[in-house]
């Protein structure tokens, strides 16, 4: 599999995670052959099955409930998650990021 391709496909992927649009949205607006987007989503997928990323998940010690936590990526990436958050949005960014990685 060509570096290149992969990581010009694997950015597609990751902002189209981010976008909140449909595969076929996303593709329309960016010009991409949504068969062609779909065949690489499949393949890397595939490829990154194999990997786990570790994340450390800080809660605020605090005896009330709190409406925000801290999820660490690895030991420099932090994302501060605040309630009434979307799951699949921070799904997407943790993927992200491991493709970047």
């Amino acid at each position: 599999m060509s570096e290149d391709k992969t990581k010009y496909w694997g950015r597609h992927i990751a902002a189209w995670q981010r976008s909140g649009l449909s595969q076929e949205s996303y593709c329309r607006n960016n010009k991409i052959a949504k068969s062609a987007f779909g065949y690489w989503q499949r393949k890397l997928n595939k490829k990154n099955n194999n990997s786990l990323v570790q994340v450390q998940v800080q809660v605020p010690v605090t005896i009330a409930v709190a409406d925000s936590l801290e999820v660490w990526v690895g030991s420099n990436i932090k994302i501060k998650v605040q309630q009434g958050f979307n799951p699949q949005l921070l799904k997407a960014i943790v993927e992200a990021l491991e493709v970047r990685s």
